[in-house]
């Protein structure tokens, strides 16, 4: 299972999926600093970031984070955080 982790509150939420190297994790720009994620790399979990925010309210942001991660995690289950309000913009 891949995760797309959009907030520090949902990285804890998932924390121990990523720490027993579940699956690949992806991270919004801002959910964890460069020392933590060089950490969880170290440890051998496969980690990638976005260079840019990703607003997790925004459906088409929302849509085009999961059409990147499933061009190079394709067929592979998606565990997506959302909020409870996302708008179409």
């Amino acid at each position: 299972m891949v995760l797309l982790v959009l907030t520090r509150g949902g990285y804890e939420d998932v924390r121990h999926l990523v720490e027993t190297k579940a699956g690949p994790v992806w991270l919004n720009a801002d959910v964890l600093a460069a020392p933590e994620v060089a950490a969880l790399r170290g440890s051998g979990v496969d980690v990638s970031c976005f260079t840019e925010r990703i607003d997790p309210t925004s459906r088409v942001q929302l849509e085009g984070a999961v059409a990147t991660i499933q061009e190079h995690h394709p067929r592979q289950t998606l565990w997506v955080e959302t909020p409870h309000e996302v708008s179409a913009t």
